[in-house]
């Protein structure tokens, strides 16, 4: 096995396999548990990596290796491509009352692999009656200058925090929409 990161939480091999191992620290065995839970909870969907193996002894997890390209790498114009992909996945987490705590600062948390989103690192996730995931995704895109700040956005996403209805979240993936459309590069 050889080391290929190290987070807060745990530490990340790569197997011979091709699988990676993600040992979580000593004493943190409430986020190996969310880890757990979450992979297992989400499995069915196709956006999280496949859970293969635990050890509830070593805090050890065997996952899936997505060899993909991290969102913090992807140039303007392909992370433009994937926004709609990614805020549906937000839109169904918001509505699962998941939280995954890391759509803010998103870079290393959403890879792309064959076409494909995945989300990854679910040891921060929890259960909440009012999540933001797609609040803080839109908030991301703002503050790293991917969409142009506006007011008629900002009043869409207020709405959607009170109700999460489905209508609320198509009219905010038309205002992106009509908001890229209008950037000039």
């Amino acid at each position: 096995m050889k080391k290929i990161d190290e987070g807060w939480h745990s530490e990340i091999f790569l197997t011979e396999k091709g699988t990676i191992i993600k040992k979580f620290k000593d004493k943190l065995y409430k986020n190996y548990e969310k880890e757990k839970y979450f992979l297992d909870f989400l499995s069915n969907y196709g956006f999280v990596p496949k859970m293969i193996s635990y050890n509830d002894k070593n805090l050890e997890i065997e996952i899936e290796y997505i060899d993909g390209k991290k969102f913090e790498d992807l140039d303007l114009k392909e992370k433009i491509k994937y926004l709609d992909k990614i805020m549906d996945i937000l839109f169904l987490l918001d509505r699962l009352k998941i939280e995954k705590k890391e759509m803010r600062r998103p870079y290393q948390h959403i890879i792309i692999k064959d076409d494909k989103i995945y989300l990854i690192d679910w040891e921060r996730a929890r259960l909440k009656n009012n999540p933001s995931n797609l609040t803080q995704f839109i908030q991301y895109l703002i503050d790293d200058r991917i969409i142009d700040i506006d007011q008629g956005l900002i009043n869409l996403l207020r709405e959607y925090k009170r109700f999460y209805s489905e209508k609320i979240f198509n009219k905010i993936k038309e205002k992106i929409k009509n908001i890229l459309g209008n950037r000039k590069y």
